[in-house]
This record gives C-alpha cells, structure tokens and sequence, in this order.
C-alpha cells in the first residue's frame, strides 16, 4: 500500500481478512466512523453488519448484496433512513464519487480497467474504506487505483449506494 494514501487516524474496526465480505465490512467500518467521528448514528448497526457479514453474501451478486445491505441499514438504523441505488454512469458521475467529500456513507461496487467488479469500498467524507486495509485512506483517484489492485486501475463504478438523513 502507498504510504501517503493511509490516513492512520482513521483505523478500519472490521476487516474482511480471507472473506468475500468487502461491502458489508466497509460499511460496517464506514458507518462505526460515522457514530465516533461524525456523531451520525449508532455503532451497533456496523457490528451487526460485520457479525452476519458472511451469511449476508453467500449466494447473491452485488446487485443483491446491495439490495440487502439497503434493506438492513434502513430498517436497523437510528439515524440513516433514506439511501438511493444508483446503476447507470451519468446518474452515479452526478455524485462525482472521486471527488466526494460529503459525509453520507457511499458503497461503490468498483469497476476496474481488466473489466472486473468484483470489489467494493465505502466512500464518507473524503476517505476511502477498503475492508482489505487497516487504515481508512485519503480519497483521490490514486487511492481508487490501488483498490482496484489491476492495470487500468479505477475505471468507474458498476453500482453506487449512498444513505443519508433526512
């Protein structure tokens, strides 16, 4: 990992480790961050998300670990109660995901250059939550290069899932 992408203030509580578990453990660490840092919630719905993180994704795609993942924080959450599911790019560009530094939590299922999507992260206030690190990082386009770990690197995203209060 690139050194000056690491924010070491900002530690992941829930790593995937060896796991396919990548939306949920974000989120899960994103949302912690939320509750502590941000004062946004609450951070039993990261811990519930992170213990049924691998029942949550056995057997279903992005598209319905996402549906999933939606259903649970809206109906768990004391503070997040409206989300949005964006598929198509010039919705999603509207967001400017690698320039976002608002404080609504955002997954994005990573579309690399090699075509894969097969990686998630949780975009929140200008930093980057890959559960595959220890460290929240700094969001840049860099640092969504490094996610996507192949040649190409960050292309765009395949779906993005943003929760707010309203």
């Amino acid at each position: 990992m690139v050194e000056e992408l690491v924010d070491r203030g900002v530690p992941l509580k829930y790593p995937q480790y060896e796991l396919n578990t990548c939306a949920f453990m974000s989120m899960a660490s994103a949302l912690h961050y939320c509750a502590s840092t941000l004062q946004m919630g609450d951070k039993q719905i990261g811990a519930l998300l992170a213990a049924g993180a691998e029942g949550y994704v056995r057997g279903k795609n992005a598209r319905a670990q996402l549906n999933l993942l939606s259903k649970l924080v809206i109906q768990r959450s004391t503070y997040f109660n409206q989300y949005q599911l964006r598929a198509k790019q010039k919705k999603m560009d509207f967001w400017d995901l690698p320039n976002s530094r608002n404080p609504w939590p955002t997954v994005v299922v990573l579309k690399a250059g090699d075509g894969s999507t097969d990686h998630s992260v949780v975009i929140v206030n200008g930093l980057v939550f890959d559960s595959n690190t220890g460290s929240a990082m700094k969001l840049s386009k860099a640092t969504l290069d490094w996610c996507c770990s192949c040649v190409g690197g960050y292309v765009g995203a395949q779906y993005a899932l943003r929760f707010w209060h309203a």
